[in-house]
């Protein structure tokens, strides 16, 4: 009897320390990516992936990761498993939006983008991406609708979106 108890003890330990294994290395890929370190944190990322590939917070951050490190093939196989294991989140279908954006692909970030505004329609970061890719395919008048909204919405205009948006010119 005291030989299972050791042995559940034993289980039980192994699986708590795995736990945070995988806590400790997640919380390590986000501070390395705040630091601009995206290499390390894909490195992070793709650690707890190979110790639990259920975890989709390490997909979509390791996709942010490549997202930024303009691997946009690779944010876009890790967002379509993201997806995958939640086909809800709305930050999911937002980001793969813009990768195909940013891929030249503006018809199919649209889609992504009108699922994004549909789950989250408060968030104005979402339509100023997606009056980028209006603009893209010829839609000029839906691009300054998008512009308009995130505007009302009182959505700042970074200088990221300022650049991204510069070509854009609404009445």
């Amino acid at each position: 009897m005291k030989r299972l108890f050791f042995i559940i003890l034993a289980s039980l330990l192994s699986l708590i320390s795995h736990a945070q294994n995988i806590d400790s290395l997640l919380v390590s890929g986000k501070e390395k990516m705040q630091r601009r370190d995206l290499l390390g944190a894909v490195a992070d990322f793709s650690k707890v992936i190979e110790k639990d590939s259920t975890i989709e917070d390490a997909y979509f951050n390791r996709a942010a990761a490549y997202y930024e490190l303009f691997k946009l093939e690779e944010a876009l196989i890790d967002l379509d498993i993201c997806l995958q294991l939640d086909p809800g989140s709305s930050t999911v279908y937002w980001l793969r939006g813009s990768v195909k954006n940013l891929r030249g692909l503006p018809k199919y970030a649209l889609v992504d983008l009108n699922i994004a505004i549909q789950l989250q329609p408060d968030n104005g970061q979402i339509y100023y991406e997606r009056c980028i890719a209006r603009f893209k395919i010829g839609d000029k008048e839906g691009a300054c609708d998008d512009l308009a909204t995130a505007k009302l919405m009182g959505e700042e205009m970074t200088t990221f979106w300022k650049v991204r948006l510069k070509k854009i010119k609404c009445d």
